[in-house]
């Protein structure tokens, strides 16, 4: 398996086929950074026996939840007035709830919140290569 990413100013290709695979040395690539991406980063993390890296496109995690003032081509976005349209307790993860101070129906700060403290507290924000976009999985 050959994974291409492109890294801002340079393309490289990291060759996972001749990877000898140990329990102690899995490695795993997780495409962008966003609430998904980190969840399974926190996943890794916890099963062990993992060396994942993740590769984000942006210079920020938290994928459609990280509000941007200027748009990037490839790159959603929330709008600031954006509120969700569940509970915080019914889109929560059953193992992080939500802050008791956050609004019922969260706006788009306070998931993008959210998704940090856990990023930070699962410890997976250190596996992030920022400004690296995958171009090909093949």
């Amino acid at each position: 398996m050959e994974l291409l990413v492109y890294e801002t100013s340079e393309t490289f290709t990291e060759d996972l086929v001749d990877f000898k695979v140990t329990p102690k040395n899995k490695k795993i690539a997780v495409i962008r950074a966003g609430f998904f991406g980190l969840i399974s980063l926190a996943a890794l993390e916890e099963a062990g026996g993992f060396n994942p890296v993740c590769f984000e496109k942006t210079d920020k995690p938290g994928g459609t939840w990280c509000y941007r003032e200027k748009p990037e081509d490839g790159v959603g976005s929330t709008m600031p007035s954006t509120i969700i349209n569940h509970s915080k307790e019914l889109g929560a993860l059953s193992t992080f709830p939500p802050k008791k101070e956050s609004n019922n129906f969260m706006r788009h700060h306070e998931i993008y919140e959210y998704i940090m403290d856990y990023a930070t507290s699962k410890g997976v924000l250190k596996y992030i290569r920022y400004k690296m976009e995958v171009l090909k999985v093949k």
